[in-house]
């Protein structure tokens, strides 16, 4: 199952990375030693790269799933009814849904698995 994040919050921890290598860059150019100035601009061009395709890869819309479970609440006539405990729907209740097979209310989605 993929793992969806928050691509803002990425780039702001890149940021401060970002911030955080150009300081050592500082500090590395005061002390004049060459080596660690070249690894500390490339640790930069890295997070600055990164930071990009951050900001350029592909999105998609989505929503937080919200979960719920059926509740058994008696007979409509001979047949036994359950309701979503998220928005109230009663569903006639038949082995499927008894039995946890159907894992989501057809009226608004949540996800039945409490």
């Amino acid at each position: 199952m993929p793992r969806y994040i928050d691509a803002d919050a990425l780039r702001e921890s890149y940021r401060e990375s970002i911030e955080e290598c150009r300081k050592w860059a500082d500090e590395m150019r005061e002390s004049e030693n060459e080596e660690m100035v070249i690894r500390a601009e490339q640790s930069l061009g890295t997070f600055v790269e990164c930071s990009l395709r951050a900001k350029n890869a592909q999105t998609i819309d989505a929503v937080p799933v919200v979960h719920g479970k059926w509740i058994y609440v008696g007979a409509r006539g001979r047949i036994p009814a359950c309701r979503c405990s998220i928005c109230g729907n009663v569903e006639n209740a038949d082995w499927a849904m008894i039995s946890g097979k159907v894992n989501y209310c057809p009226n608004c989605g949540a996800r039945m698995d409490e």
